[in-house]
């Protein structure tokens, strides 16, 4: 089951009220989620989830959503939550050019296909840093498969020069990978780099790699193994930066992507949408502006519900308990309509 540790001071400035720890134990239980209190202490807070069909909820800033929501109990407070994250574009928007753009080369349909991105403000302090890498590994090696199916860049973007290149390089191509001075190609960091021996596997059978590099040919990284010791050494007090996902199935990776993206929106940064323009069909196109929500809705007869879940509920308390959840709701007399958060994938 997914464990966080979280800076408590940190984490209590995400919620909306104070609780004391018997009743943020309490709260937890919304989340199937449980405070380890021997190890509880005045700075750090660690917390055991029992719901792995939730990657929103694996880190400090999605499980104090979800438990604000809870505890608000308000269609309002819902809406306005939903709001605060106007810079998740629609299929609408997603048509529309931007000007930072990660240009997909062709041979990587067949190679590691999926790309999404976006860049983020604001100032980066040691527990926010710590938050953001701790999501970064929860959902590659749990959501991620290990990597398989989704791995994540955290990257400088002071300097960057758009557009970005997402290629298929040569074996022989060299880069100075994180934590070494020295320039390796991508076959030998595959096994001299500590990243590369755990991952390498998942690339060593290919004649090319993919590799991300801006439009002044600096490498960023090559996913999934390991970024850049240039680009992708990010630092405390660093205060732009770009997020890249790549991966095999475009669903999880938009997921994911919302959910990293939310989750900073929520630690104080924001938010700025990066393009990508694929050479080949994927299933929402070929530009695709990320974060990216196409809503999905679900409607079902409130005596549907009552009778799988041996329940009485009215339309009234079932609405109530969906929005406690972080559902937009619509009702009639009979049914219920439920719209998905941007950041849920259930």
């Amino acid at each position: 089951m997914p464990k966080i540790e979280t800076d408590r001071t940190l984490f209590l400035s995400l919620l909306d009220w104070k609780p004391s720890n018997s009743a943020l134990e309490a709260a937890l239980t919304v989340a199937k989620a449980e405070l380890d209190l021997s190890s509880a202490s005045n700075e750090r807070i660690k917390v055991e989830l029992n719901d792995t069909n939730r990657p929103d909820l694996w880190s400090a800033a999605g499980l104090a959503r979800q438990l604000n929501s809870y505890h608000a109990n308000s269609p309002q407070w819902v809406s306005a939550q939903q709001a605060r994250y106007s810079f998740i574009s629609t299929p609408t928007q997603s048509q529309e050019y931007h000007h930072r753009i990660i240009e997909v080369a062709k041979p990587l349909k067949s190679i590691r296909p999926y790309i999404v991105a976006f860049e983020m403000r604001g100032t980066l302090d040691e527990p926010r840093l710590k938050e953001i890498i701790q999501c970064q590994e929860k959902l590659c090696e749990n959501y991620g498969r290990k990597r398989r199916s989704i791995a994540m860049g955290i990257y400088t973007a002071n300097d960057l020069q758009y557009p970005l290149h997402y290629q298929a390089a040569d074996p022989t191509t060299r880069f100075a990978p994180l934590g070494m001075e020295d320039e390796l190609t991508l076959r030998e960091i595959l096994t001299h780099h500590p990243k590369g021996k755990e991952y390498g596997h998942l690339l060593a059978p290919l004649t090319h790699f993919p590799l991300v590099t801006d439009n002044n040919k600096r490498v960023l990284s090559m996913p999934p193994v390991i970024n850049s010791n240039h680009l992708g050494n990010v630092q405390v007090g660093d205060e732009h930066l770009l997020v890249e996902l790549t991966g095999t199935d475009l669903y999880l990776l938009i997921t994911a992507a919302n959910v990293v993206a939310c989750d900073c929106a929520d630690l104080g940064f924001q938010i700025a949408p990066v393009a990508i323009r694929y050479p080949y069909q994927t299933p929402l196109g070929n530009l695709l502006v990320t974060p990216f929500y196409a809503p999905h809705t679900l409607t079902l007869p409130l005596d549907k519900v009552n009778r799988h879940l041996g329940s009485t509920l009215s339309i009234s308390e079932a609405s109530q308990s969906l929005c406690r959840m972080g559902f937009e709701v619509q009702s009639s007399k009979e049914a219920i309509t439920a719209y998905q958060p941007p950041w849920r994938n259930d």
